[in-house]
């Protein structure tokens, strides 16, 4: 279907369609199968920007390539991710003749991600129904209150951490009791360690967010690197009481990466699953060799259910409140984007939630 074969749907409305050309928000009119009949300038352009699709007679999660738009032969709105999708319920709700708002995250297969306010209404056009889909990208407002309430929040509790062990440093140095003081200056040093890695964090995040992060390849040492991201956490203050396992530590493996990239996404993946974890449960974290790949896995005991698991990877989606929802996203930002790798996960209540990474030995443009 062209454009140009819309003349139709807009006979005697010409001014209808000059009118939505001419407005900021990005328009699409969807017909009584979803469908995409129209959309305006202001749609084409930010697909242009996107990578988007701008053929008529797609869905919109085939526009927007949807990660849970994946299968040859599903329609958008058809699998079991899509039930809590905001964008599936406002059509939904416009096809059975009401107005509606609702927010949606969409997560792209190319890794980008798009928090966007949808508003939908039920139109009749000669005399045929039609959705008209008004989408108000919201990515950019996000992104930056996302990145800012997480980092002050972080920074935050770290420095009551440091503030608190200060106090407790300045009673033992007037006790003179040496023994207490050099411990808490350990617990401090650990405390400056978190700090500086949620500072790294958050810069090396919002570079990749701008596309302004570059990589520098480089021999890892696999068993090294974990143990570097188990000894993080086994001795920083701020972890829970949960016992990480390192299951690396006769297995080694030579992969060429990006050394700092690779260790935030592994921190990054620990985090969540201590995060995931009650008390006393256990995480364990491991890799193997798979030719010219390498698996690496982080196991908690925790179970995700359907409605969690479908927005896992979605930049603003958070199971913690406020503070927290960004991690996982850049997981899989980080890997897919600039480690050239994929990240996926599987979840029951038998086995508990685990994620793999599979990475490339060696770069692509190296093999």
């Amino acid at each position: 279907m062209s454009k140009d074969s819309l003349s139709t749907i807009f006979k005697g409305q010409e001014n209808l369609r000059e009118v939505l050309d001419s407005v900021q928000e990005l328009i699409l009119i969807l017909d009584s199968n979803r469908k995409i009949v129209f959309y305006n300038t202001s749609f084409g352009t930010f697909a242009k920007e996107h990578n988007l699709k701008t053929e008529l007679g797609i869905s919109p999660g085939e526009a927007f390539n949807c990660v849970n738009f994946v299968l040859p032969d599903t329609e958008c709105g058809d699998s079991n991710f899509c039930k809590y999708c905001g964008g599936n319920q406002s059509i939904k709700v416009s096809q059975n003749g009401k107005k509606t708002e609702n927010p949606c995250r969409i997560a792209s297969l190319e890794g980008n991600a798009f928090d966007i306010s949808i508003h939908a209404s039920p139109i009749e056009i000669q005399g045929e129904a039609y959705t008209f889909y008004s989408l108000l990208d919201k990515s950019a407002i996000s992104r930056k209150q996302m990145l800012e309430r997480i980092f002050f929040h972080d920074v935050n509790n770290v420095v009551n951490i440091m503030t608190l062990i200060l106090d407790n440093v300045k009673t033992d140095h007037e006790q003179n009791n040496l023994l207490e003081l050099s411990d808490k200056i350990d617990l401090m040093n650990s405390a400056l360690q978190t700090l500086r890695n949620e500072i790294d964090a958050q810069y090396i995040l919002s570079m990749a967010e701008k596309d302004e992060l570059t990589t520098t390849m480089d021999k890892i040492q696999l068993h090294e690197l974990i143990a570097n991201v188990c000894n993080f956490f086994n001795s920083h203050s701020l972890t829970t009481e949960v016992k990480i396992i390192n299951d690396a530590e006769t297995n080694d493996c030579v992969l060429y990466s990006d050394p700092t990239l690779l260790n935030r996404v592994l921190v990054n993946t620990v985090k969540n699953a201590c995060e995931a974890s009650d008390s006393e449960q256990v995480v364990n974290i491991g890799f193997e060799s798979l030719g010219d790949h390498v698996r690496i896995y982080v196991h908690n005991e925790s179970f995700m259910n359907e409605e969690v698991s479908s927005s896992i990877f979605k930049r603003s989606f958070s199971t913690k409140g406020t503070g927290h929802g960004i991690g996982t996203y850049s997981m899989r930002l980080l890997t897919e984007k600039y480690l050239k790798g994929k990240i996926s996960f599987t979840t029951s209540k038998d086995e508990g939630t685990t994620f793999q990474i599979m990475l490339p030995i060696k770069p692509p443009y190296q093999q």
